[in-house]
């Protein structure tokens, strides 16, 4: 008859792991690391483990050298100098490894670079196959079944020019070496890959494969202050860095695929990124030494445009409203066009209901006719 769990208090709970959402240049940094650490894996050169006090172990443990972004340049030469220094069969044997690590160097980026620019969850982008992607047209998309996304109601995700120029450059490769592949073998030349083949291939050690990205790009692993780096991650990239760029809430929780906009403004902001101190430029200037408004006052001007500059139709007559210059040649925010009922003055006459204003010098009351 009653809930034994009623008078219990909630649990303190909080997160075990705050994710950690990637600046422009941290994520332009990890798709360029992503690219160039296939083929500087190759040219890492051999450095002897040392020990804990920092002596040497004994002789013949040895280790290749981790990348880093100081060294990841020069690893990167020397894979490409081994290679042109080999000759006969090892020479053809390293051209075809550095092309193979090249590929997968721009398949490890392009994986980057479509998880940051979709918001795709990392199951939802291993469902996609090559018949999801609609890259031809003006506007391409990726559909997302139902089945496959984990609210259960199918979206079609927006792609950006390049990154559809991205993967149409990707399909096209993987379609050149099917056929090398099938020429090799005397099989015939596929026409076009298959529809339900996966559009990208996304590892079981994706976690592992980000993190030594991340270590080549000089991106730590944790954070104390903003987190650790992961794939979801990339989710708060992307709605860190539409909220920073001026987005409405609105576009940014469409893209996001969220349901409540406060899931998208709350749990998927990373506020260290938010630049609260330029915000403030934004306000007005407050002097302390007197308001320029009471100095023009003072000195009979004002920044404030002439009432009669929005129905002046003449062009001579609108510069003078618009306090250029006067009659005598200086500047003047009381110009002949003021006048009404002057030769030349082709301001539309203010009339109510068929009322006609009084000549003279402005302002004038309204009048009757006759």
């Amino acid at each position: 008859m009653a809930n034994p769990f009623a008078r219990m208090a909630k649990a303190a709970t909080s997160r075990e792991r705050t994710r950690r959402a990637l600046t422009a240049d941290e994520l332009v940094r990890l798709v360029d690391a992503a690219r160039r650490r296939p083929v500087a894996e190759l040219g890492r050169p051999t450095v002897r483990l040392p020990k804990r006090d920092g002596a040497t172990t004994r002789r013949g443990c040895w280790t290749r050298a981790e990348l880093t972004p100081d060294n990841l340049g020069e690893c990167e030469a020397r894979a490409y100098a081994l290679r042109d220094e080999a000759e006969g069969d090892k020479r053809t044997r390293l051209a075809e490894r550095i092309a193979e690590a090249e590929r997968e160097g721009r398949r490890r980026a392009l994986l980057w670079k479509c998880f940051a620019l979709t918001g795709l969850r990392r199951g939802e982008l291993a469902s996609l196959t090559v018949a999801d992607a609609k890259l031809d047209g003006p506007a391409p998309v990726l559909v997302l079944r139902a089945e496959n996304e984990k609210s259960r109601r199918g979206a079609e995700i927006p792609l950006r020019g390049d990154l559809a120029a991205d993967l149409a450059q990707h399909l096209a490769e993987r379609l050149r070496v099917q056929q090398a592949q099938a020429k090799a073998a005397s099989r015939p030349l596929p026409a076009r890959l298959d529809g339900a083949e996966a559009l990208l291939e996304v590892p079981g050690d994706l976690l592992r494969m980000l993190e030594r990205d991340a270590a080549a790009a000089g991106l730590a692993k944790h954070d104390a202050e903003r987190g650790a780096v992961c794939v979801h991650g990339f989710r708060h990239t992307l709605a860190t860095l539409l909220a920073v760029a001026g987005i409405p809430l609105t576009t940014r929780r469409l893209l996001m695929r969220h349901a409540a906009a406060g899931l998208t403004d709350g749990d998927y902001m990373d506020t260290a990124l938010i630049d609260t101190r330029g915000a403030l430029d934004v306000l007005p200037a407050l002097p302390l030494d007197g308001d320029t408004r009471e100095r023009h006052r003072a000195t009979g001007t004002t920044d404030a445009a002439p009432v009669c500059a929005p129905v002046c139709r003449n062009p001579d007559l609108l510069g003078l409203c618009l306090g250029t210059a006067g009659n005598s040649g200086r500047p003047s925010i009381f110009p002949r066009a003021a006048v009404s009922g002057d030769d030349g003055n082709t301001c539309a006459p203010l009339g109510i209901g068929g009322e006609k204003r009084a000549t003279g010098f402005e302002p004038a009351t309204f009048s009757l006719e006759g």
